[in-house]
């Protein structure tokens, strides 16, 4: 897209482009920030399904939760995280070692 993507406020898994770009779009993927050798060493499947899993939470949110005006710009990330925690979904590595023997 050209458009230089921007952490989502509060730190979420997927990404902005930065405005005055165009509205309700997310970027999930391999667009995670990290050198080219990170990169190559990286198992990138799970994080990529992980960012897809929080880009189509926060769209649903942003479509159903009352009093949003349908931006996905509006949605807490806190609300998202929330979501995903109820879903199985582990965001921590605390919580990774919970689930784990």
């Amino acid at each position: 897209m050209g458009v230089p993507p921007r952490r989502h406020r509060g730190g979420s898994a997927a990404a902005q482009p930065h405005r005055p770009g165009p509205p309700n779009v997310l970027v999930a993927g391999r667009c995670f920030s990290a050198t080219h050798d990170a990169h190559a060493s990286i198992r990138s499947m799970a994080q990529c399904m992980a960012m897809g899993q929080a880009a189509g939470t926060a769209a649903a949110l942003a479509a159903t939760t009352p009093g949003l005006s349908g931006d996905v710009r509006e949605v807490a990330p806190q609300q998202v995280r929330a979501v995903l925690r109820r879903a199985g979904a582990v965001l921590e590595l605390d919580e990774a070692r919970e689930v784990m023997p």
